[in-house]
């Protein structure tokens, strides 16, 4: 099995990535929020909004541990009997060392954008200043490590530009061109 996380922070283009590498080089997309913690929320009697499924992934997370929502996904996988998984949504280094203890052979992308590229993306959401925006990233760093697992990417792609080229350079990577 051949499992690749794309991971980043918010509105760097790692769903962008993701669904070209589902497309583009037929591999399975598995999303947490869309996948799992959504349903659970839903499951819990509470309304889905983004508030509601953040709350309840921290409260999860505290409870069973950092690597918890990486095993129900990891169970959504297995059921798929897919070969070729892309996964957005990790954020920890528990839930990488999770996925890695499953599949040793997996790869890490890492997308990554300037904040002000980011902010002008995020302007859809109800963010009123950059600083406002960037809080989230701190909540990413200081809540779950997720420039740790920046760190543990087996390839950064900038993108600060067009959707071409952030296809190119996803093109480029031998790992995928030997799927």
């Amino acid at each position: 099995m051949q499992i690749i996380l794309v991971i980043g922070y918010a509105r760097s283009g790692k769903d962008t990535a993701a669904k070209f590498i589902e497309k583009k080089f037929n591999y399975r997309h598995f999303d947490y929020t869309r996948d799992v913690s959504t349903k659970k929320v839903v499951e819990a009697g509470l309304r889905p909004s983004k508030e509601n499924i953040a709350k309840f992934v921290v409260e999860r997370k505290l409870k069973e541990g950092q690597d918890v929502w990486a095993k129900d996904l990891w169970k959504l996988i297995e059921e798929s009997n897919e070969k070729k998984i892309v996964v957005t949504g990790t954020r920890s280094p528990e839930e990488v060392a999770f996925f890695k203890s499953k599949n040793p052979s997996l790869k890490i992308i890492a997308v990554k954008a300037g904040e002000e590229k980011r902010f002008e993306r995020a302007k859809k959401e109800k963010f009123k200043s950059l600083n406002e925006f960037l809080e989230r990233d701190k909540h990413d760093i200081k809540g779950s490590g997720m420039d740790k697992v920046i760190a543990l990417a087996d390839k950064l792609i900038e993108n600060n530009s067009s959707l071409k080229e952030l296809y190119k350079k996803i093109q480029e990577l031998d790992f995928l061109r030997e799927s």
